[in-house]
């Protein structure tokens, strides 16, 4: 896998991440067919060559509220803090050679996109739970070093983020604050996350078409996928044609294809 894919979708191109992360594993015995994947994921990208992200200038203290329909009559919607908020998800033995489960961790400010992580698991987890408080787990991990950045840049952060997760059973261990016979073999994860719990975040249960690190662990339709990429860039926060961010940003090139780009730059119409 070339370091240049590598590096935007770690940074800049999210909603490569999920092959880029299946790719990655084969830089060591490449095949055909990774190489026929990467040439598909490249015309993916000629497709769609430029996706800033935009952090707004909002207030720390207010949210946004994400809303998706889904239908013309059925939407979902989800209110995100400004603050840094975690998003943490996890599969179950997606990984065929290994059967190893893979956890994506989302961390938002501003409702933006600031850390976006896909790793795998040491080992085959047992259950979806397991693979779940585990990814949740990560993502309080990483959430530290993000909230102690804010208070030595002088905005510390009185309220615990958001932690959102889609498994109900991964909720109710947290909220319970108990360990039970059945969990035992989890003992480290879930205790250091109840003893994070109120300080360092809350744990908030979402439905899983909203949940924005779906997007690391498993292929999605493009309608979920398109929000995502809106979601996480900031996209409902660019600038309009005629701000001079729009030209700095050069958004003449926003949502078009390779091929309409050269006609651009040769001046034709």
């Amino acid at each position: 896998m070339d370091r240049k894919i590598e590096f935007l979708s770690s940074h800049t191109r999210y909603d490569i991440a999920f092959p880029v992360q299946r790719l990655s594993e084969y830089n060591n015995a490449p095949s055909l067919i990774a190489f026929q994947s990467i040439v598909r994921l490249l015309r993916y990208l000629a497709g769609d060559i430029l996706r800033p992200i935009m952090y707004p200038r909002k207030s720390l203290d207010t949210s946004t509220t994400v809303t998706w329909f889904a239908t013309p009559d059925t939407s979902f919607s989800i209110k995100v803090p400004h603050q840094p908020t975690v998003f943490a998800d996890a599969e179950l033995g997606r990984c065929l050679a290994t059967r190893r489960s893979y956890y994506c961790i989302v961390i938002t400010v501003l409702n933006v996109a600031v850390f976006f992580k896909i790793c795998k698991s040491t080992s085959v987890q047992p259950h979806t739970t397991a693979s779940e408080i585990n990814a949740s787990y990560k993502g309080i991990r990483y959430l530290e070093p993000v909230r102690t950045i804010f208070a030595f840049s002088g905005h510390p952060l009185a309220q615990p983020s958001n932690l959102y997760t889609d498994n109900s059973a991964v909720q109710a261990v947290l909220e319970s604050e108990r360990m039970t016979t059945r969990c035992r073999h989890l003992d480290i994860p879930i205790a250091f996350l109840h003893e994070s719990k109120t300080t360092l975040f809350e744990p908030k249960q979402i439905r899983t078409n909203i949940m924005l690190a779906d997007m690391g662990t498993k292929p999605n339709t493009p309608s979920t996928l398109r929000l995502f990429k809106y979601w996480s860039t900031g996209a409902s926060n660019l600038p309009q044609k005629g701000h001079k961010h729009y030209d700095l940003l050069q958004m003449q090139y926003y949502e078009i294809t390779l091929g309409m780009v050269q006609k651009l730059i040769r001046g034709e119409s």
